[in-house]
């Protein structure tokens, strides 16, 4: 089990229009006087107004299409102290599912993206750090300021994480002390013990800003971090066919309380929408084909590539 709630961001109480809003994604907050930012596809995806920079794909921050669902978290770890003011730093924190025990070994991970301040950007984002860590504890860290939070982190990343593009890993393992209960994300280190460097080239970079999704905590030898499915798929296929039709195909070799499936679309593949349905097998130890006919693929003369994409949904 992945003892963190709502590890992809995707659960919320309203869309994101503003800074400092994180705490509307369910569960999660932040311990200091920071302003950590939440996103979310809700939101229109245009920089015309600030209220529509919190958006995803594209955003104050950058452009980057959430790893799991809809939204992400983000916030910066680091600003550079010859342009802004010294240690300043931005947290996220969850409560987990339940506590952790003495003795047992846990996986911990989570993916971060460095934000390259190229969308609705314009607030210096770009540098990158060699320290984003997690750090579990008994108690929540706090602070009414803007500081480090000055602890040690069971697990941290050993370089530079300077990737804008795509998700990056950042994962250990250590054996809890035990009662350890809330999760805290962040840079653990002052900027003397930080290195920092360069994001991609584009002018007046002095703050490191991070994109956080799919956080995980789960205990030595379990599942709770790979996000299996359900179901054993065997291939997923789409092919043109007759009169502009496309023919989305796919096979299971097994299936474990699966209810149906969700066939989607996109001309981009970043924004996709739903085009039909069909019902799972169940519970299946048996091959099982299933087909979906798209009559009707684009509209107006469309020319182009489409991505098809297959969503799965249990009982």
């Amino acid at each position: 089990q992945n003892l963190v709630p709502n590890p992809s961001f995707e659960t919320y109480s309203s869309c994101p229009a503003s800074f400092d809003q994180i705490g509307l994604a369910t569960g999660w907050s932040m311990p200091t006087a920071g302003t950590s930012d939440y996103y979310n596809v809700c939101n229109s995806n245009t920089c015309a107004s600030p209220v529509n920079w919190f958006d995803v794909p594209n955003n104050i921050a950058g452009t980057e299409a959430a790893r799991t669902g809809n939204g992400y978290a983000g916030c910066f770890v680091y600003t550079d102290p010859v342009i802004a003011a010294p240690n300043q730093r931005e947290y996220i924190q969850v409560q987990l599912v339940s506590s952790l025990v003495a003795g047992t070994t846990y996986n911990v991970q989570f993916y971060v993206s460095c934000a390259e301040d190229q969308a609705c950007g314009g607030l210096g984002f770009g540098l990158s750090i060699n320290k984003i860590g997690a750090y579990l504890s008994v108690t929540a860290p706090s602070s009414g300021s803007t500081g480090v939070l000055a602890y040690t982190p069971q697990v941290v990343s050993g370089g530079l994480v300077n990737a804008t593009t795509g998700w990056t890993l950042i994962s250990g393992s250590f054996v809890a002390a035990g009662g350890e209960q809330y999760l805290t994300i962040g840079n653990f280190s002052n900027d003397a013990a930080t290195t920092a460097g360069n994001g991609p080239a584009s002018i007046s970079k002095y703050v490191a800003y991070y994109y956080y999704e799919d956080v995980c905590v789960t205990p030595q030898g379990g599942s709770g971090c790979s996000a299996a499915l359900p179901v054993e798929l065997i291939s997923f296929k789409a092919n043109c066919s007759e009169n502009n039709a496309i023919g989305v195909e796919w096979s299971t070799a097994t299936e474990t309380n699966n209810d149906f499936f969700t066939i989607e679309r996109s001309v981009n593949g970043i924004n996709y929408e739903t085009i039909g349905t069909e019902d799972g097998a169940g519970n299946s130890s048996t091959t099982h084909n299933y087909e979906f006919t798209n009559s009707s693929p684009i509209g107006g003369g469309w020319e182009g590539a489409l991505y098809y994409r297959l969503r799965q949904t249990d009982y």
